[in-house]
Formats: structure tokens, C-alpha cells, sequence
């Protein structure tokens, strides 16, 4: 993936040469801290419809449900940081509510979203979206920068090794083999930015040991020419019926089928391969 656009709709030039040759980019300013109150609010009614045994990390691709998170993974200014990476025609395919609660004993492994994607060509980024200040004592993103341009690397499947006496929340993780540590860094926000970053690059989270929440939410965007190339259902969901919404410009590709905008504050079926 390369930058096309010639004159940046939002990103500046030095943002833009951050993602393309660090694969990320962060961070970026985006909502007002009164837009952050009402994220916050909107937040709090979300976690409401969760059932008793689900946590927040169930809340997958609920845009398809629920009108305020359509209006988020949709705000313009969010768009227009996409058009500037992808390209002008493009769609919005999946996100995650990202919550960690204090002292939780979970953490993200290494890993590349991209490994647990089955879409080709890998032209598709995450947007990291912080509803407060995510920082390294409350469990902020972390990558390892320029380790998009290595492509996919090796995975290994299983719940992976205790990182500082916590557990993974993915039943995958990057082979240990390949990363340095001590070339990573963190992508501290507050709250209101975004931070984007590349489905190959490498990068993890560690556990929330801290008394503060770290509320965030993730959307996933992909240009028209992206496709699935392996529709089946595993546990991390059903590729079986890849949808999502058309979020700019054309469709020359058709490898995607587009959804209505949902028009009630709702939630989507409890994921059973989660």
C-alpha cells in the first residue's frame, strides 16, 4: 500500500510519509473534547446491551446495528484520513469496541491484523479510536515501526505465553523469533485522536495495570479492489457473507456485498465463533 493522494484532504504530508514508511501514523487529532463527552455517553448506553456473559470486546462489527456507531466508523473527518491512505474508493468492513478495564489480566499479543484477515491485496488499515487518554500505564497500542514492509510473517496457533503474569486474548501470535523489542514503541493518545495503522504492521498491547479505564474502538477500511478469498467461519467470525458499507467513491470490483444503514440505537446477534 502507497499514499495516491497528491493533495492530502487531512492528513499533513509528514503524517503521510509516517504510515508509508513506518506503517502507522499518529497521532491525529480528530474530535472536540465536547465530542468526546458524547462519545463517552453513547459508550456507556453501547455497554448496556451486552448480555450478562459478554464483554466488550463482543461489540464486532455492531455498526451494522446500531446508528451511533454507523455515524462513527462513517465521521467524514475519519473518512477523509482513509481516502488520503487508500484512496478514493473504498469501504468499511468490520470494527471492535476495545475497552480494558483497571487492572485487567489480559493483553494483545504480537500479532498483524492482516494474518487473521483472508483479504488480498492487503491494502486495508485500522483506525485506533481513543474515547480517553490511552497512554503505557493504561495499556496503550504499541508497534514495532517499518515491520509492514516485511510482509506476512509466521503465526503460531494456540493461547500463547503468559506476558507479565497475563494472558493473551488471541488464540494466535507472532513467532517470537522475529521481534526485537526493543524496537517497538508506544502510540500514547489522547483522548479524541486516532492513531492508523497498516494490516501488516506488527504490534500488541499490554494489560491494563492501571486504576484508569482504556476505552477505545477500532474500524477496519479496505480499497474496492480488497476481496475474500477465503469465505469460510472461523472463531474469530463468518467470512461466509463478507459485508459492510461503501463509505466513497466507486465499486469497479464487486467483491464485497454493501448493507443498509441501520436506524436504531441496537446490537448484532451474539458472535458464537467468538
Amino acid at each position: 500500500m502507497t499514499n495516491v493522494a497528491s493533495k492530502p484532504k487531512f492528513l499533513t504530508r509528514e503524517q503521510l510519509h509516517q504510515f508509508n514508511t513506518e506503517g502507522y501514523c499518529s497521532p491525529v487529532d480528530i474530535f472536540t473534547q465536547d465530542e468526546v463527552a458524547e462519545l463517552t455517553r453513547n459508550l456507556a448506553r453501547v455497554l448496556t446491551l451486552l448480555e450478562p456473559h459478554e464483554l466488550s470486546y463482543s461489540i464486532c462489527c455492531w455498526e451494522q446495528s446500531n446508528d451511533w456507531l454507523y455515524d462513527l466508523v462513517m465521521e467524514p473527518r475519519i473518512l477523509d484520513c482513509v481516502e488520503d491512505i487508500l484512496g478514493p474508493d473504498f469501504y468499511q468492513w468490520s470494527s471492535n469496541m476495545m475497552c480494558k478495564t483497571p487492572h485487567e489480566k489480559r493483553h494483545v499479543p504480537w500479532h498483524q491484523d492482516a494474518y487473521d484477515w483472508p483479504l488480498v491485496p492487503r491494502d486495508v488499515l485500522t483506525v485506533w479510536i481513543a474515547f480517553q487518554d490511552c497512554d503505557d500505564d493504561n495499556s496503550c497500542l504499541r508497534v514495532m515501526p517499518g515491520s509492514h514492509q516485511h510482509g506476512l510473517q509466521r503465526h503460531i496457533e494456540g493461547p500463547g505465553p503468559l506476558r507479565n503474569n497475563t494472558s493473551a486474548m488471541f488464540p494466535f501470535y507472532l513467532d517470537p523469533a522475529v521481534i526485537d523489542e526493543c524496537k517497538a514503541i508506544s502510540l500514547p493518545l489522547k483522548a479524541g485522536q486516532v492513531s492508523m495503522h497498516h494490516g501488516l504492521t506488527w504490534h500488541y498491547s499490554e494489560a491494563n495495570g492501571s486504576s484508569r479505564h482504556r476505552n477505545a474502538f477500532t474500524a477496519c477500511y479496505a480499497a474496492t479492489r480488497v476481496a475474500c478469498v477465503n469465505p469460510i467461519k472461523t472463531m474469530n467470525g463468518d467470512w461466509t457473507d463478507f459485508t459492510g458499507y461503501l463509505c466513497r467513491g466507486v465499486d469497479a470490483y464487486r467483491n464485497f456485498r454493501y448493507l443498509d444503514a441501520p436506524k436504531a440505537f441496537g446490537r448484532n446477534p451474539p458472535n458464537k465463533y467468538r
